[in-house]
């Protein structure tokens, strides 16, 4: 994928770290039920970055929003899945 992404991904950019740290820190749950527009939320069943119980969350957390778990799937599933990510999107 090195190609693809222009940098080997075991190799972590400063910015990566800055922005998991910005993640940890930032809290907005409280401002999802404001949010108004068509929600889908995807989750890869064996992503270890993002679990799909922070998924599930976050859809309950929206109103109306959909929630799918892609089984098997990983951090990497928009690459893994793109067939099946790119029909949902459409």
């Amino acid at each position: 994928f090195g190609e693809l992404f222009g940098h080997d991904l075991a190799a972590h950019p400063l910015v990566e770290y800055l922005q998991l740290a910005a993640l940890q820190r930032a809290d907005l749950t409280a401002r999802l039920a404001s949010i108004r527009t068509p929600t889908l939320v995807i989750a890869g069943s064996c992503d270890r970055i993002a679990p799909p119980h922070l998924g599930r969350a976050l859809g309950a957390a929206i109103p109306g929003a959909r929630y799918l778990e892609l089984p098997d799937a990983g951090h990497g599933a928009p690459i893994q899945c793109a067939l099946e990510i790119n029909a949902l999107l459409r």
